[in-house]
């Protein structure tokens, strides 16, 4: 009796560890649509939505990756995440 004990707390702690890294690793998925936002491509990235829009200023994105679009005062940025994640995974290799 006491091994079957132990052999299903063993199991409990698997279970509990797969389900903590796929938790980790849902925001890592790529996206399903065409078009993102500065702070969906700053999760895939690793970093902040003001560093993208920073990237962004400094003309470091080509201009047909990304579309601009005016809200008042404010411009709202959309980015083809087919060509910026093949982008950075070129950058990377």
């Amino acid at each position: 009796m006491n091994t079957i004990e132990s052999k299903v707390d063993l199991l409990i702690g698997v279970v509990q560890d797969l389900k903590t890294k796929i938790e980790e690793s849902a925001g890592l998925r790529p996206p399903v649509h065409k078009w993102i936002t500065s702070n969906e491509l700053a999760r895939l990235l690793g970093m902040s939505q003001r560093s993208v829009l920073n990237l962004v200023h400094q003309g470091r994105f080509p201009e047909e990756f990304l579309r601009r679009q005016k809200r008042g005062k404010y411009e709202i940025f959309k980015f083809n995440a087919e060509k910026i994640i093949s982008l950075v995974e070129d950058d990377n290799a």
